[in-house]
C-alpha cells in the first residue's frame, strides 16, 4: 500500500486534504483497485518547506504522523504560486499579466519548485526521488472561486450567481466567467480573494477572513457535490491527484505540458 504525505503551505488545509482524497478516489481506474493512502500536514508557510524537506521529512518518512504511524513512501509539497517568485527570485519569474503566458510560466515554476525542494534533501536522509513539488497556481481561494456558480456558494456563503446583483457583477467582469472555458478559468482569474470579495459585496456582505469556517464549509461541499467542475477549473488539483496515482503505480510523473491557447485565450485544437 502506497502512502503519500501531502504538505500544504496553507495552515488551514483540512478541506483541501478532503477534496484531494475524494479526487484520488474518483480517479481510481477500477472499482476494486487498491487506492493509495493520502496523508496531510502543513509547513505553516512557504518559507518553512526547506526545513520540512531537510529535517522533518526524515522523521516522518520512517515513523509516519502521530495520528497515522507507519512508513511513508513519498512527500508532496504544495505551494501557492502567486508569491513563488518572492521565495525563489532567481528561479521563478512573476506570473505574466496575460492569460496565454500563464500555462508556460506555471510549467516552469513547477519544475523550479521541485528542483529547489530536492536540492534541500540531506544526502544521508531519504532519497531525493521521494520528494515532489506541486504549484497551486494562485491560492486556496482559487478553488473557492471555481465554484462561484455552484449551489454550495449560495448555501454557505449566501452568494448566488442567479441573484440580480451578483449577475450584474459577473456581467461587468472582463472577460465574463460565462465566456471562459473551464480549462482556462484559473489562468484567467488570478486574484480569487478580490473576486470573492466583490461577489460578497454585491450581496451586501463583508469580506471573508482566510480562517473563516464558511470557507471550509464551501470547499467540503464542493468536494461532495461539484468535484468534476472544481477538477476542470483548477487543473493543479487534478494534477496533484494524478501525481499521487503515478507514485502509487511506481512510474514517474510526466513533465507538465502547458495548455496552448490562441490570442483570445481560447484553448487551441490539436493539429493532426
Amino acid at each position: 500500500m502506497t502512502r503519500v504525505l501531502v504538505v500544504w503551505e496553507d495552515t488551514y488545509y483540512p478541506p483541501l486534504h478532503g477534496l484531494v482524497k475524494r479526487l484520488v478516489q474518483a480517479c481510481a481506474p477500477a472499482a476494486d483497485i487498491e487506492i493509495p493512502i493520502v496523508l496531510s500536514h502543513t509547513s505553516h508557510g512557504s518559507g518553512s518547506f526547506e526545513h520540512y524537506v531537510r529535517v522533518i521529512w526524515r522523521v516522518n518518512r520512517a515513523r509516519g504522523l502521530p495520528t497515522e504511524p507507519g512508513l511513508i513512501d513519498h512527500l508532496v509539497c504544495v505551494v501557492d504560486g502567486d508569491r513563488l517568485h518572492d521565495l525563489l527570485p532567481s528561479k521563478v519569474l512573476r506570473p505574466p499579466a496575460r492569460v496565454p503566458g500563464v500555462a508556460t510560466w506555471h510549467a516552469s515554476a513547477a519544475r523550479a519548485w521541485q528542483a529547489h525542494l530536492r536540492a534541500q534533501c540531506d544526502p544521508s536522509g531519504p532519497p531525493m526521488t521521494t520528494v515532489h513539488g506541486v504549484v497551486l497556481r494562485w491560492a486556496k481561494e482559487s478553488l473557492l472561486l471555481a465554484g462561484y456558480d455552484q449551489p454550495a456558494m449560495e448555501v454557505h456563503l449566501h452568494v448566488a450567481a442567479e441573484h440580480a446583483s451578483v449577475a450584474a457583477t459577473l456581467a461587468r467582469c472582463r472577460p465574463r466567467p460565462q465566456d471562459v472555458g473551464d480549462v482556462l478559468f484559473t489562468d484567467t482569474y488570478r486574484h480569487p480573494s478580490t473576486c470573492i470579495k466583490s461577489l460578497r459585496e454585491a450581496c451586501g456582505l463583508g469580506a471573508l477572513h482566510k480562517s473563516a469556517p464558511d470557507i471550509d464549509d464551501v470547499l467540503r461541499a464542493l468536494g461532495r457535490e461539484s468535484l468534476a467542475k472544481i477538477r476542470d477549473r483548477v487543473p493543479d488539483i487534478a494534477r496533484l491527484a494524478a501525481l499521487i496515482w503515478e507514485l502509487h503505480h511506481g512510474s514517474p510523473a510526466p513533465p507538465t505540458a502547458p495548455v496552448e491557447v490562441d490570442r483570445k485565450g481560447h484553448k487551441k485544437r490539436p493539429t493532426r
